[in-house]
């Protein structure tokens, strides 16, 4: 029997057995100072945290360590035959010194650590105002670096497929990892925002956050199917645009959730109008001309466009005449309607 297999699992037991004892002695260490500074508040770190502690914390470690390398060196069984025994082969010894270095290295940067721990950062904590000072002040990441580093790894993750990835892979990436990503984030965003009592908007804009976050999470979903209809990995060549569409899709959610600017509803406005062009792209890319010529008005994407345009142009009147003020120029009616007759266009449109 290979002997092999047994000596890893048990090298590896080794070293989390001295991660467990390591990690119970940082929590009583941690634990003691603690107790030590609320007993005598604004005073000097009390005297119960005594050196032998830590010797006799250190000393049991130490003795596991030895424990563990004399087993595995001279009691764990090496074979009969030196061929067949894991001491036989050098990559055997030299996995068995690596990993014993490593913890090692390991256990001396832990005890370096606490007693350091113990000499500098008690008696900071012991000092009146020394935490509160030591504070840095929070800084405010800007809108711009945030959106910009999302970004990069979108254009990060296009170049890695136009570059690597053939269209089955690319088809497979969709379908298996980034829209079922994109819709499980967009769930957790919508329940952020369930969850959140107060608000520094406006009222009625809440109402009308929710008309435009329900309605774009739905026409992710509605992608998400027509992705999964298409089930032709090997003509799949739309990965720009269905990528387009959820960068879009996060953009408008977050100005429309998390700005306070009163043209954020009109992005989502426009946002309604850009997507069904998306999808008639989407439909031109993978060739189906002849099915998007012979697709009925009605059933087609323009009736969307128009009246996507049609709201974004009375928004804009909106906003215009009731500029300088907070007042929402019936907002919240005028996108319920919206959102109405946009469902209504949908089941006309369903096969």
């Amino acid at each position: 029997m290979e002997t092999q297999p047994l000596t890893f699992i048990l090298v590896m037991a080794a070293l989390a057995l001295i991660g467990v004892v390591v990690f119970v002695i940082y929590l009583v260490v941690r634990n003691k100072e603690g107790l030590s500074v609320a007993t005598m508040p604004g005073s000097e770190p009390s005297s119960g945290q005594r050196w032998f502690e830590y010797l006799l914390a250190v000393l049991a470690l130490v003795g596991l360590v030895v424990a563990v390398i004399v087993v595995i060196t001279f009691l764990y069984p090496s074979g009969i035959e030196l061929e067949t025994a894991w001491r036989g082969e050098t990559r055997s010894m030299v996995f068995l010194v690596a990993m014993l270095v490593v913890g090692l290295g390991a256990l001396v940067a832990f005890v370096i650590g606490m007693f350091a721990r113990r000499r500098i950062g008690v008696p900071a904590t012991g000092t009146r105002g020394g935490s509160a000072s030591s504070v840095p002040d929070p800084v405010e990441t800007p809108a711009g670096t945030r959106l910009l580093g999302l970004l990069v790894l979108a254009v990060t993750f296009l170049v890695l497929n136009w570059v690597y990835v053939d269209t089955i892979g690319q088809y497979r990436l969709m379908v298996g990892l980034v829209y079922p990503a994109v819709l499980g984030v967009a769930l957790v965003l919508l329940f952020d925002k369930a969850t959140r009592a107060w608000s520094i908007k406006a009222k009625g804009e809440p109402f009308r956050e929710w008309v435009f976050c329900d309605a774009a999470v739905f026409l992710v979903f509605l992608g998400f199917l027509n992705l999964i209809q298409f089930a032709a990995a090997e003509s799949y060549s739309a990965l720009f645009w269905d990528l387009l569409n959820l960068v879009l899709f996060f953009f408008v959610f977050w100005l429309v959730d998390r700005k306070v600017t009163r043209y954020r509803f009109l992005v989502a406005y426009g946002y309604f109008v850009v997507a069904p062009v998306l999808l008639y792209i989407w439909q031109w890319v993978h060739v189906v001309e002849d099915v998007v010529e012979t697709v009925a008005w009605w059933s087609s994407v323009w009736p969307f466009v128009i009246l996507a345009i049609v709201f974004m142009v009375i928004e804009i009147i909106a906003l215009i005449a009731t500029r300088g003020s907070q007042k929402q120029g019936g907002g919240a009616v005028r996108d319920t309607v919206f959102i109405v007759l946009y469902g209504i266009l949908l089941l006309g449109a369903a096969p």
